[in-house]
Protein backbone atom coordinates (compact mmCIF):
# COMPACT_ATOMS: atom_id res chain seq x y z
CA UNK A 1 0.00 0.00 0.00
CA UNK A 2 2.89 2.32 0.72
CA UNK A 3 4.23 1.68 -2.80
CA UNK A 4 0.85 2.62 -4.25
CA UNK A 5 0.76 5.85 -2.32
CA UNK A 6 4.30 6.68 -3.47
CA UNK A 7 3.34 5.95 -7.09
CA UNK A 8 0.27 8.15 -6.81
CA UNK A 9 2.38 10.87 -5.25
CA UNK A 10 4.70 10.64 -8.27
CA UNK A 11 1.67 11.47 -10.40
CA UNK A 12 1.11 14.60 -8.35
CA UNK A 13 -1.23 13.20 -5.67
CA UNK A 14 0.00 13.68 -2.13
CA UNK A 15 -1.06 11.42 0.74
CA UNK A 16 -3.21 14.26 1.95
CA UNK A 17 -4.86 14.57 -1.47
CA UNK A 18 -5.57 10.83 -1.55
CA UNK A 19 -7.16 10.99 1.90
CA UNK A 20 -9.26 13.97 0.86
CA UNK A 21 -10.43 12.16 -2.28
CA UNK A 22 -11.55 9.21 -0.20
CA UNK A 23 -13.22 11.33 2.48
CA UNK A 24 -14.86 13.50 -0.17
CA UNK A 25 -16.89 10.59 -1.50
CA UNK A 26 -20.61 11.36 -0.96
CA UNK A 27 -21.22 7.83 0.37
CA UNK A 28 -18.21 7.69 2.67
CA UNK A 29 -19.94 5.31 5.10
CA UNK A 30 -20.26 2.81 2.24
CA UNK A 31 -16.54 3.19 1.48
CA UNK A 32 -15.81 2.18 5.07
CA UNK A 33 -17.89 -0.98 4.52
CA UNK A 34 -15.76 -1.71 1.43
CA UNK A 35 -12.57 -1.15 3.40
CA UNK A 36 -13.66 -3.51 6.20
CA UNK A 37 -14.73 -6.19 3.70
CA UNK A 38 -11.39 -5.98 1.89
CA UNK A 39 -9.42 -6.26 5.13
CA UNK A 40 -11.58 -9.17 6.35
CA UNK A 41 -10.91 -11.01 3.08
CA UNK A 42 -7.20 -10.09 2.85
CA UNK A 43 -7.78 -8.01 -0.29
CA UNK A 44 -6.21 -4.72 -1.29
CA UNK A 45 -8.42 -1.74 -0.53
CA UNK A 46 -7.38 0.04 -3.74
CA UNK A 47 -7.33 -3.30 -5.67
CA UNK A 48 -3.66 -2.87 -6.58
CA UNK A 49 -0.26 -2.42 -4.92
CA UNK A 50 0.96 0.05 -7.52
CA UNK A 51 -0.28 2.20 -10.36
CA UNK A 52 1.53 0.06 -12.94
CA UNK A 53 -0.09 -3.11 -11.64
CA UNK A 54 -3.62 -1.76 -11.65
CA UNK A 55 -6.02 -3.80 -13.78
CA UNK A 56 -9.48 -2.43 -14.52
CA UNK A 57 -11.01 -5.90 -14.97
CA UNK A 58 -9.59 -7.15 -11.64
CA UNK A 59 -10.98 -4.07 -9.89
CA UNK A 60 -14.47 -4.69 -11.33
CA UNK A 61 -14.36 -8.35 -10.29
CA UNK A 62 -13.42 -7.37 -6.74
CA UNK A 63 -16.26 -4.85 -6.69
CA UNK A 64 -18.72 -7.48 -7.97
CA UNK A 65 -17.73 -9.89 -5.19
CA UNK A 66 -18.20 -7.10 -2.64
CA UNK A 67 -21.65 -6.20 -3.99
CA UNK A 68 -22.69 -9.87 -4.07
CA UNK A 69 -21.70 -10.09 -0.41
CA UNK A 70 -23.85 -7.05 0.31
CA UNK A 71 -26.88 -8.66 -1.34
CA UNK A 72 -26.58 -11.67 0.95
CA UNK A 73 -26.47 -9.24 3.87
CA UNK A 74 -29.90 -7.94 2.90
CA UNK A 75 -28.91 -4.66 1.25
CA UNK A 76 -31.51 -2.91 -0.89
CA UNK A 77 -30.95 -1.74 -4.47
CA UNK A 78 -30.38 1.79 -3.20
CA UNK A 79 -27.75 0.59 -0.70
CA UNK A 80 -25.99 -1.37 -3.42
CA UNK A 81 -25.98 1.68 -5.66
CA UNK A 82 -24.39 3.75 -2.89
CA UNK A 83 -21.70 1.10 -2.36
CA UNK A 84 -20.99 0.91 -6.09
CA UNK A 85 -20.78 4.69 -6.38
CA UNK A 86 -18.43 5.08 -3.42
CA UNK A 87 -15.92 2.48 -4.62
CA UNK A 88 -16.10 3.47 -8.27
CA UNK A 89 -15.60 7.16 -7.50
CA UNK A 90 -12.42 6.56 -5.51
CA UNK A 91 -10.87 4.01 -7.87
CA UNK A 92 -11.60 5.93 -11.07
CA UNK A 93 -10.30 9.16 -9.52
CA UNK A 94 -7.06 7.66 -8.20
CA UNK A 95 -6.21 5.59 -11.26
CA UNK A 96 -7.71 7.87 -13.91
CA UNK A 97 -9.71 4.97 -15.34
CA UNK A 98 -13.26 4.50 -16.56
CA UNK A 99 -16.01 4.23 -13.98
CA UNK A 100 -16.31 0.74 -12.49
CA UNK A 101 -20.07 1.28 -12.49
CA UNK A 102 -20.05 1.15 -16.31
CA UNK A 103 -18.40 -2.24 -16.52
CA UNK A 104 -20.45 -5.14 -17.97
CA UNK A 105 -19.82 -7.25 -14.87
CA UNK A 106 -21.25 -4.68 -12.48
CA UNK A 107 -24.17 -3.89 -14.80
CA UNK A 108 -25.11 -7.58 -15.05
CA UNK A 109 -25.03 -7.94 -11.27
CA UNK A 110 -27.53 -5.12 -10.91
CA UNK A 111 -29.73 -6.56 -13.65
CA UNK A 112 -29.73 -9.92 -11.87
CA UNK A 113 -30.51 -8.27 -8.55
CA UNK A 114 -33.46 -6.36 -10.03
CA UNK A 115 -34.90 -9.59 -11.45
CA UNK A 116 -34.37 -11.49 -8.20
CA UNK A 117 -35.73 -8.68 -6.03
CA UNK A 118 -37.87 -6.36 -8.14
CA UNK A 119 -38.58 -2.90 -6.77
CA UNK A 120 -41.75 -2.53 -4.76
CA UNK A 121 -43.94 0.52 -4.10
CA UNK A 122 -42.81 2.46 -1.05
CA UNK A 123 -46.36 2.56 0.31
CA UNK A 124 -49.02 -0.12 0.19
CA UNK A 125 -50.92 0.04 -3.07
CA UNK A 126 -54.16 -0.30 -1.08
CA UNK A 127 -53.47 3.01 0.71
CA UNK A 128 -55.50 5.91 -0.58
CA UNK A 129 -53.37 8.95 -1.43
CA UNK A 130 -53.58 11.93 0.91
CA UNK A 131 -55.21 15.06 -0.48
CA UNK A 132 -52.63 17.69 -1.57
CA UNK A 133 -55.45 20.23 -1.42
CA UNK A 134 -54.81 20.32 2.33
CA UNK A 135 -51.61 22.23 1.59
CA UNK A 136 -53.54 24.78 -0.47
CA UNK A 137 -56.12 25.17 2.30
CA UNK A 138 -53.38 25.68 4.88
CA UNK A 139 -51.68 28.51 3.00
CA UNK A 140 -55.04 30.11 2.25
CA UNK A 141 -55.43 30.52 6.01
CA UNK A 142 -52.01 32.17 6.40
CA UNK A 143 -50.92 35.79 5.77
CA UNK A 144 -49.94 37.01 2.30
CA UNK A 145 -46.38 36.47 1.05
CA UNK A 146 -45.23 39.95 2.07
CA UNK A 147 -46.21 39.29 5.69
CA UNK A 148 -44.48 35.91 5.97
CA UNK A 149 -40.97 35.48 7.35
CA UNK A 150 -38.29 34.34 4.92
CA UNK A 151 -38.40 30.84 6.40
CA UNK A 152 -42.19 30.64 6.10
CA UNK A 153 -42.05 31.96 2.54
CA UNK A 154 -39.52 29.21 1.79
CA UNK A 155 -41.85 26.55 3.19
CA UNK A 156 -44.76 28.00 1.25
CA UNK A 157 -43.00 28.41 -2.11
CA UNK A 158 -41.54 24.89 -2.03
CA UNK A 159 -44.71 23.13 -0.85
CA UNK A 160 -46.85 24.89 -3.47
CA UNK A 161 -44.25 24.22 -6.18
CA UNK A 162 -44.11 20.56 -5.12
CA UNK A 163 -47.90 20.27 -5.24
CA UNK A 164 -47.93 21.84 -8.71
CA UNK A 165 -45.28 19.82 -10.56
CA UNK A 166 -44.35 16.85 -8.33
CA UNK A 167 -40.53 16.89 -8.53
CA UNK A 168 -38.15 14.57 -6.75
CA UNK A 169 -36.73 16.40 -3.73
CA UNK A 170 -33.23 15.78 -5.10
CA UNK A 171 -34.25 17.40 -8.40
CA UNK A 172 -35.86 20.48 -6.93
CA UNK A 173 -32.74 21.13 -4.85
CA UNK A 174 -31.06 21.61 -8.25
CA UNK A 175 -33.65 23.98 -9.64
CA UNK A 176 -31.65 26.68 -11.45
CA UNK A 177 -32.57 30.08 -10.03
CA UNK A 178 -31.48 32.07 -13.08
CA UNK A 179 -33.76 29.96 -15.30
CA UNK A 180 -36.93 30.76 -13.33
CA UNK A 181 -39.19 33.32 -14.97
CA UNK A 182 -42.87 34.10 -15.46
CA UNK A 183 -43.82 34.65 -19.11
CA UNK A 184 -46.43 37.02 -20.48
CA UNK A 185 -49.11 34.33 -20.25
CA UNK A 186 -48.44 33.87 -16.53
CA UNK A 187 -46.67 30.50 -16.77
CA UNK A 188 -43.74 29.82 -14.46
CA UNK A 189 -40.85 28.47 -16.55
CA UNK A 190 -37.82 26.73 -15.06
CA UNK A 191 -35.02 24.22 -15.62
CA UNK A 192 -33.17 21.70 -13.45
CA UNK A 193 -29.43 21.01 -13.48
CA UNK A 194 -27.72 17.65 -13.14
CA UNK A 195 -30.82 15.57 -12.48
CA UNK A 196 -30.93 11.82 -11.96
CA UNK A 197 -31.58 10.90 -15.56
CA UNK A 198 -28.63 12.99 -16.73
CA UNK A 199 -25.16 11.62 -16.20
CA UNK A 200 -23.49 15.01 -16.46
CA UNK A 201 -24.52 18.25 -14.72
CA UNK A 202 -26.19 19.95 -17.67
CA UNK A 203 -29.43 21.89 -17.91
CA UNK A 204 -32.58 19.87 -18.47
CA UNK A 205 -35.33 20.78 -20.89
CA UNK A 206 -37.35 23.85 -19.91
CA UNK A 207 -40.59 23.06 -18.09
CA UNK A 208 -43.52 25.21 -17.05
CA UNK A 209 -46.61 25.30 -14.84
CA UNK A 210 -49.52 27.75 -15.06
CA UNK A 211 -50.02 30.51 -12.52
CA UNK A 212 -53.07 30.14 -10.30
CA UNK A 213 -55.93 32.63 -10.45
CA UNK A 214 -55.76 33.15 -6.69
CA UNK A 215 -52.51 34.99 -6.04
CA UNK A 216 -52.37 33.94 -2.37
CA UNK A 217 -51.72 30.29 -3.29
CA UNK A 218 -50.08 30.77 -6.68
CA UNK A 219 -46.86 28.70 -6.95
CA UNK A 220 -45.42 31.10 -9.55
CA UNK A 221 -45.95 34.10 -7.29
CA UNK A 222 -44.62 32.35 -4.19
CA UNK A 223 -41.45 31.16 -5.94
CA UNK A 224 -40.67 34.51 -7.58
CA UNK A 225 -41.34 36.35 -4.29
CA UNK A 226 -38.99 33.96 -2.48
CA UNK A 227 -36.28 34.43 -5.11
CA UNK A 228 -36.55 38.20 -4.79
CA UNK A 229 -36.44 37.99 -1.00
CA UNK A 230 -33.27 35.84 -0.99
CA UNK A 231 -31.36 37.39 -3.90
CA UNK A 232 -28.43 38.29 -1.63
CA UNK A 233 -28.10 34.81 -0.12
CA UNK A 234 -25.22 32.53 -1.16
CA UNK A 235 -27.61 30.45 -3.23
CA UNK A 236 -25.15 29.25 -5.89
CA UNK A 237 -27.91 29.74 -8.49
CA UNK A 238 -30.24 27.35 -6.70
CA UNK A 239 -33.67 28.43 -5.52
CA UNK A 240 -34.09 27.33 -1.91
CA UNK A 241 -31.64 28.22 0.83
CA UNK A 242 -31.13 27.05 4.38
CA UNK A 243 -33.18 28.80 7.05
CA UNK A 244 -30.19 28.76 9.40
CA UNK A 245 -27.06 30.84 8.67
CA UNK A 246 -23.63 29.24 8.48
CA UNK A 247 -20.83 31.59 9.53
CA UNK A 248 -23.26 34.47 9.20
CA UNK A 249 -24.44 33.63 5.66
CA UNK A 250 -27.40 31.71 4.25
CA UNK A 251 -26.32 28.98 1.82
CA UNK A 252 -28.24 26.82 -0.65
CA UNK A 253 -29.80 23.63 0.60
CA UNK A 254 -28.02 20.32 0.29
CA UNK A 255 -28.56 18.79 -3.17
CA UNK A 256 -29.46 15.46 -1.57
CA UNK A 257 -32.81 17.02 -0.83
CA UNK A 258 -33.07 15.91 2.81
CA UNK A 259 -33.91 19.41 4.02
CA UNK A 260 -36.64 19.80 1.40
CA UNK A 261 -38.21 16.56 2.56
CA UNK A 262 -38.27 17.94 6.10
CA UNK A 263 -39.75 21.21 4.89
CA UNK A 264 -42.53 19.38 3.07
CA UNK A 265 -43.24 17.11 6.01
CA UNK A 266 -43.44 20.14 8.32
CA UNK A 267 -46.10 21.73 6.10
CA UNK A 268 -47.92 18.39 5.80
CA UNK A 269 -48.01 18.11 9.59
CA UNK A 270 -49.50 21.59 9.87
CA UNK A 271 -52.06 20.70 7.21
CA UNK A 272 -53.11 17.53 9.03
CA UNK A 273 -51.62 14.90 6.70
CA UNK A 274 -51.16 11.55 8.57
CA UNK A 275 -47.65 11.03 9.90
CA UNK A 276 -46.89 7.82 7.96
CA UNK A 277 -46.61 9.80 4.72
CA UNK A 278 -43.14 11.25 4.11
CA UNK A 279 -42.30 14.57 2.50
CA UNK A 280 -41.45 12.76 -0.72
CA UNK A 281 -45.00 11.40 -0.98
CA UNK A 282 -46.17 14.70 -2.51
CA UNK A 283 -45.00 13.22 -5.82
CA UNK A 284 -47.46 10.35 -5.49
CA UNK A 285 -50.34 12.30 -3.94
CA UNK A 286 -50.38 15.24 -6.36
CA UNK A 287 -49.97 13.20 -9.54
CA UNK A 288 -52.73 10.81 -8.46
CA UNK A 289 -54.98 13.76 -7.73
CA UNK A 290 -54.23 15.17 -11.19
CA UNK A 291 -55.25 11.85 -12.76
CA UNK A 292 -58.50 11.87 -10.78
CA UNK A 293 -59.21 15.35 -12.12
CA UNK A 294 -58.85 14.08 -15.69
CA UNK A 295 -55.31 15.21 -16.53
CA UNK A 296 -53.92 13.81 -19.76
CA UNK A 297 -51.58 10.83 -19.11
CA UNK A 298 -48.89 12.27 -21.39
CA UNK A 299 -48.98 15.53 -19.41
CA UNK A 300 -48.63 13.63 -16.14
CA UNK A 301 -45.60 11.80 -17.53
CA UNK A 302 -44.02 15.05 -18.71
CA UNK A 303 -44.55 17.12 -15.57
CA UNK A 304 -43.55 14.30 -13.21
CA UNK A 305 -40.75 13.26 -15.58
CA UNK A 306 -41.63 9.57 -15.50
CA UNK A 307 -40.38 7.34 -18.29
CA UNK A 308 -43.60 5.39 -18.82
CA UNK A 309 -47.21 5.14 -17.71
CA UNK A 310 -46.68 1.55 -16.53
CA UNK A 311 -43.89 2.61 -14.17
CA UNK A 312 -45.97 5.47 -12.71
CA UNK A 313 -49.00 3.19 -12.51
CA UNK A 314 -47.05 0.56 -10.62
CA UNK A 315 -45.26 2.71 -8.06
CA UNK A 316 -47.14 5.99 -7.68
CA UNK A 317 -50.67 5.77 -8.97
CA UNK A 318 -53.38 5.83 -6.28
CA UNK A 319 -56.02 7.42 -8.51
CA UNK A 320 -59.33 6.00 -9.66
CA UNK A 321 -57.70 5.07 -12.99
CA UNK A 322 -55.18 2.78 -11.29
CA UNK A 323 -56.12 -0.11 -13.61
CA UNK A 324 -55.79 1.99 -16.74
CA UNK A 325 -53.56 1.15 -19.72
CA UNK A 326 -50.62 -1.07 -18.89
CA UNK A 327 -48.25 1.28 -20.67
CA UNK A 328 -48.22 4.32 -22.85
CA UNK A 329 -45.58 6.50 -24.39
CA UNK A 330 -44.69 9.70 -22.59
Amino acid sequence: MADLRLALEDRGLSSQAISLIVRGVPNYSQWKLWKKWCLDNSLLIFTSCSVDEFEYFDATVQLVHFLANRTSAGFSAGDLGSCRSAVSTVISCLFNCASLSDSPQVSRLFMGFSKDKPSQPRWSIEDDAWNPGLIIDYWMSQPDNSHLSTAELGYKSWSLFGAACWPRCSDVARLVRSSVRVDDAGWLRFRYKGTKELKFPILSQEMSIPAEAHSKVCPATAVTDYIARTKDFLHDDRVWCSIRPLHGAFHRLDTKGDSLRRWMRLVMTRAGVPAHWTGGSIRMAASSRAADLGADPAWIMKIGRWSSWSMWNRFYNRSGCRHGPASTSA
